[in-house]
């Protein structure tokens, strides 16, 4: 596991040294849009960058940190360790990196950006994410109370499938034709803009999470 931890470090510490020590002309400002590193990459590779700024190969490196954290609960959560070891290995971990995330942000040496997924923004997420996770096992399968749950299981049943759903058609057209299906729709009957939008937003949860339940129904799952 330790080697799995390495790793994941290794995952935010490149992207990082890339951004910061790599002088490009134009190219040399790390946390600046459209002038960092993972901008050049994306302009070598004819990547267009999208209204996110997003740097796909800055993205994908640190990313992998999530992964690697993500695969190590599943280990932990999958081995013969006492449920208290467990809940406080996942809040232990959890706790220390979202403090280094804010810590790096705070202090102004890594700006938490969403955008190139910085090495702060990538702690501090991962961080709430296994202590989500602590909190949900304990609750769940420590403490079983789970009843009610279905409504939450049929979107985990299939959470890989509406994740690539969300990627390649939700961002990409769904929600998009949504907001203009029902947000413009709205405006024009004098529904402010801000209202539409949150009503958009719900009809294309209404959407996924109805596909997820059609899969659910049929017994279908998608699994790597």
């Amino acid at each position: 596991m330790w080697w799995q931890l390495t790793a994941s470090f290794f995952c935010l510490l490149i992207p990082e040294l890339l951004a910061r020590f790599t002088h490009l002309p134009d190219f040399d400002q790390p946390f600046v849009q459209n002038h960092n590193f993972g901008a050049f990459i994306n302009q070598s590779l004819y990547i267009k960058l999208d209204d996110a700024h997003k740097t796909t190969f800055i993205n994908f490196i640190s990313s992998g940190a999530h992964t690697i954290w993500g695969l190590m609960a599943g280990q932990l959560l999958l081995s013969s360790k006492s449920a208290k070891v467990k809940f406080a290995s996942l809040v232990g971990f959890g706790i220390l990196i979202l403090v280094a995330g804010f810590v790096l942000d705070g202090t102004g040496v890594t700006p938490m950006l969403k955008w190139i997924s910085t090495s702060s923004f990538v702690l501090a997420t991962g961080g709430i994410t296994l202590i989500i996770l602590a909190l949900s096992y304990e609750w769940i399968d420590v403490r079983k109370h789970q009843n009610n749950l279905k409504f939450f299981t049929i979107v985990g049943m299939n959470s890989i499938f509406i994740y690539l759903f969300f990627i390649f058609i939700g961002d990409k057209w769904l929600n998009g034709y949504m907001d203009v299906l029902c947000g413009g729709l709205l405006n024009l009957a004098g529904v402010p803009l801000e209202v539409g939008a949150t009503i958009s937003c719900l009809v294309v949860f209404a959407i996924e999470w109805y596909l997820c339940y059609f899969l659910y129904r049929k017994k279908l799952f998608f699994k790597l």
